[in-house]
């Protein structure tokens, strides 16, 4: 194996965890919703969640339009789409208004429209190749931007509900890999997974301190209300 493969079959595992993060978090909502019938997406942040989708569908959109189909960028990141855009759905369901509804139905036509690309990418391949990477760069900048406001609700709630540790856990090596895989591609096809991975798991390192933020936070309320009852 060369050291493409063997880099692109790690990366193609962590990203099988982060595709299992996705799941855990799908359930955690669920589970929560047979217990209470409204506002279980509260602290979820539709920003992050939107922002995370239009990243995997860039690099989606991208793994068919390079000179050879990479089929460890293309799987992983079908599945990303189609996993993200079931939470998405889920926080439509909950919350019922015209923003999460509206953004799950862009959702679905952008991936009638990657359909469209694949089957004529001869044809629009230049075109289509340069958009990808774009979307890629413009997604990287709101994936930023939707972890910091996925934070500040963290912190006006003092509470990460139902966020899911383990998702973004995932998350954050698959950022990581994404990085040693976009230097094994070699900068010229590589570097847009570099510069996902850096500003990906810059912010997701951040959002998973929020959890340990909370914790010692609750731990504080725990230990001056013994004092009160004392």
């Amino acid at each position: 194996m060369t050291t493409f493969d063997i880099v692109g079959t790690l990366n193609s595992i962590l990203f099988v965890l982060c595709l299992s993060g996705l799941m855990t978090q799908i359930r955690k909502i669920i589970l929560e919703m047979k217990v209470h019938n409204r506002e279980v997406t509260a602290v979820l942040s539709l920003n992050q969640f939107s922002s995370s989708y239009l990243s995997f569908y860039g690099f989606f959109i991208f793994s068919f339009l390079i000179d050879d189909i990479n089929l460890f960028l293309f799987w992983t990141r079908f599945f990303a789409c189609v996993l993200t855009l079931a939470i998405i759905f889920l926080i439509a369901f909950d919350r019922r208004n015209v923003a999460s509804i509206s953004l799950f139905i862009i959702g679905i036509l952008s991936l009638i429209l990657a359909m469209f690309l694949y089957h004529y990418k001869d044809e629009v391949d230049a075109y289509a190749k340069n958009a990808a990477i774009g979307l890629i760069v413009v997604s990287t900048i709101l994936l930023i931007q939707g972890g910091m406001h996925q934070i500040s609700k963290i912190r006006r709630d003092k509470s990460v509900g139902v966020l899911s540790y383990a998702m973004n856990f995932f998350f954050f090596l698959k950022d990581m890999s994404n990085v040693a895989f976009g230097l094994v591609m070699g900068f010229a096809d590589g570097w847009p997974l570099i510069f996902m991975g850096m500003g990906s798991g810059s912010i997701k390192g951040a959002i998973l301190y929020q959890f340990s933020w909370v914790k010692k936070l609750n731990k504080s309320k725990v230990s001056q209300f013994a004092k009160i009852q004392a």
